[in-house]
């Protein structure tokens, strides 16, 4: 709008009314210069939101998976999901855990593929910690239990590394329990949330 052209038909108007388009006006100003309500204001980032886990952890969640987490249980966990991608968070080894140690871990149910024990991937580096990638498979389709054919017993893959704080130890794990990942999503998730993950003295 040019303010200059508006004086003299505003000098031909009464008071009243000239208040009233001059307040117009300062409305119409200011709206221009605040950013859309739409969004952000341009140049500012949105960060993941942070999460505290059992007081010995924190780490970011990627926006939109959904939250699980329970930290009054003997072995506290914390779940994130966006399916078919989940990543999960244990605290092991305290009082009334199932498992005492890793050693104990790393041979169970929970780590092994059908008894056999799980892989070894690469070294890699947690929260300042170097420690294994694992990686091992668990059934998620048994077929008919009156079949006898090996084929119908269906593996998901489950990648886990374990880190040790105090007396107790922590299991982190990623598994794609559906469909195959060509584009590497799921997987760009699980190392950036592996990146962001931080202990707590």
């Amino acid at each position: 709008m040019n303010v200059a052209r508006t004086t003299p038909i505003l000098s031909m108007l009464p008071a009243r009314q000239v208040r009233l388009v001059l307040l117009g006006l300062a409305v119409w100003v200011a709206g221009a210069a605040e950013p859309s309500a739409g969004g952000p204001p341009v140049g500012s980032t949105t960060k993941s939101p942070l999460i505290e886990f059992a007081g010995v952890a924190r780490c970011e969640a990627a926006a939109g998976w959904r939250l699980q987490k329970d930290e009054s249980a003997a072995d506290p966990f914390l779940r994130l999901a966006e399916d078919p991608y989940v990543i999960r968070v244990r605290l092991l080894g305290g009082k009334g855990s199932r498992y005492a140690t890793m050693d104990d871990f790393l041979s169970g149910f929970e780590a092994t593929t059908m008894g056999r024990p799980p892989e070894k991937l690469r070294i890699i580096k947690v929260a300042g910690v170097e420690t294994w990638l694992y990686r091992h498979g668990y059934p998620i389709m048994l077929g008919d239990p009156h079949v006898s054919d090996p084929t119908a017993v269906r593996l998901a893959e489950e990648e886990f590394c374990l880190l040790p704080t105090g007396t107790r130890f922590i299991v982190l794990c990623w598994a794609r329990e559906d469909l195959p990942d060509p584009m590497g999503r799921g997987e760009a998730i699980w190392r950036s949330f592996l990146d962001s993950f931080e202990l707590v003295d």
